[in-house]
């Protein structure tokens, strides 16, 4: 079955990644956000690397291709990556961030800095992204 391969979703939540109409290139764009973000704390533990494991085969990515969340999409580089991306595939890379930031069952400051960062390009007050944060529910 395909379970293995899911990310931690609510039952019955939307399969992010297949209705996100990204190609190739921002595919990758997004999974090299997301492994910044998870990389962000200086602590890329078991369950992140999981995490971007699970999102490496959701997206279609070869395992030979994994390479591909090279190099990390630091904070600096998080506002113009988030604003290359369609609305639609603003608000579920947001989604998936928030995700991945709750992958190891806490979020580092440099986390919800990176979550603040994208938040605002994508037109979030810092408190609304506060919100999302203390809302999310794995």
């Amino acid at each position: 079955s395909g379970d293995g391969a899911r990310l931690c979703r609510p039952p019955g939540a939307p399969d992010t990644l297949v209705d996100m109409p990204l190609d190739e290139a921002n595919k990758r764009l997004v999974c090299r956000m997301v492994a910044g973000l998870v990389a962000s704390d200086d602590d890329f533990d078991d369950d992140e690397r999981e995490f971007v494991d699970k999102m490496l085969q959701r997206f279609d990515i070869p395992e030979t291709e994994w390479d591909a969340i090279f190099p990390l999409v630091e904070h600096d580089e998080a506002e113009a990556a988030i604003r290359a991306l369609d609305e639609t595939s603003q608000g579920e890379t947001f989604r998936l961030l928030l995700e991945a930031a709750h992958a190891d069952g806490r979020i580092a400051e440099s986390e919800r800095e990176y979550l603040k960062i994208v938040g605002r390009a994508i037109g979030l007050s810092d408190e609304a992204v506060e919100e999302r944060i203390a809302g999310f529910v794995r």
